[in-house]
């Protein structure tokens, strides 16, 4: 399904642009709305061209010959198709919620390459320098792309690398991957992608067997670097060897089915982290006990072939191999609900539907 929507003149002024802008995301907001469906994989794009012709897409329905593309890469393929010369100037993708959303690094790859004087919508987590238009409520602000390209670059270069671990088996939910469960119209897991990346420089998820089942979500997928699935220390490993390939010095991890995980699980992490630079999450119980997450965990890469002779040995219990390196305690609140509330059964699911419609 394609959409081509003649757009205003071409502007001459930045006010204009500034309201060229916000119709295209007007627009882009309006179709997804139009789908009439929960899909929570469906991502709009609408690209402004330099002709003034506005080209919107859907990315479930593209197939181009760049292969499987998103939202943005199909409305660049369907501008260039319909005029050779047509150069993209701005862009906008929002989720079936009408959110705004970061375009993927592909996506970056392809206006390198087709439109490099793209300015793009980006949602407030991901800030660029220029102001973007006020579109009543909903944060949107517009960068260039070499602007978005070195702010990328300074955070993965200063950020922690951010792993989510999906290695469970949910055999409480009857197998599967319950990260990929339905939960406010979108997957447990893209609540988790929410939270955690504007937190990390990279972000990658930590899962076995066939990796096309998360190739939607649009994130690198790194299996474990040891045999037999020895559990969640074994995706922390495999975090830690990618985190040295990029010359990171640590790894943010979190759970893919805890998706209230906090916004500043990073900053509290490395306050409390111990000289070791380890440090895990905690929380109290509904009786006010303190109960550490471990795999809510800031992690240095130094101890990473530490890691790997416990396992190689056997010691695969986090926290026991997280006391022997001095982890120290970051605990956060659980009011009005615990941020690392997991989805282990059907009722984790149907209570955290509970929290998102806040009753």
């Amino acid at each position: 399904m394609d959409w081509q929507v003649q757009a205003p003149a071409a502007p001459d002024t930045a006010a204009q642009a500034s309201e060229i802008e916000l119709a295209c995301f007007l627009e882009a907001r309006a179709r997804i709305r139009s789908l009439g469906r929960h899909d929570s994989q469906a991502v709009v794009a609408a690209i402004l061209t330099t002709r003034g012709q506005m080209v919107v897409a859907l990315n479930t329905d593209h197939q181009h010959d760049w292969g499987e593309i998103c939202a943005e890469g199909g409305a660049l393929a369907d501008a260039l198709r319909a005029d050779p010369h047509a150069v993209a100037s701005f862009s906008v993708a929002v989720d079936c919620n009408g959110r705004v959303v970061a375009p993927c690094d592909h996506c970056m790859e392809l206006y390198a390459e087709y439109a490099p004087q793209v300015r793009i919508a980006l949602p407030e987590s991901e800030s660029g320098p220029e102001p973007g238009p006020d579109t009543g409520g909903t944060a949107i602000r517009v960068a260039s792309l070499p602007a978005i390209l070195a702010a990328r670059a300074r955070l993965r270069r200063t950020r922690p690398l951010g792993v989510i671990l999906a290695g469970g088996r949910a055999t409480r939910m009857g197998g599967g991957d319950k990260a990929l469960r339905p939960l406010g119209g979108r997957q447990v897991i893209d609540h988790v992608i929410d939270r955690l990346r504007p937190q990390v420089g990279t972000l990658v998820i930590n899962a076995n067997g066939d990796p096309e089942r998360l190739k939607p979500l649009g994130l690198p997928v790194i299996p474990d670097t040891l045999p037999d699935r020895p559990g969640p220390l074994a995706g922390v490993l495999a975090g830690l060897d990618h985190a040295a390939t990029l010359g990171l010095d640590f790894v943010l991890t979190a759970a893919a089915d805890s998706p209230f995980l906090p916004d500043d699980l990073l900053d509290r992490l490395q306050t409390a982290a111990s000289a070791s630079g380890l440090a895990l999450a905690a929380s109290p119980d509904t009786l006010g006990t303190v109960r550490l997450h471990p795999t809510f965990g800031l992690w240095p890469v130094v101890l990473r072939d530490s890691l790997r002779r416990a396992l190689n040995d056997g010691r695969n219990r986090m926290t026991d191999w997280a006391k022997a390196h001095d982890a120290r305690m970051a605990l956060f609140d659980a009011q009005p609900h615990d941020p690392f509330l997991n989805i282990n059964t059907p009722d984790d699911l149907l209570r955290a539907e509970a929290i998102l419609r806040g009753s």
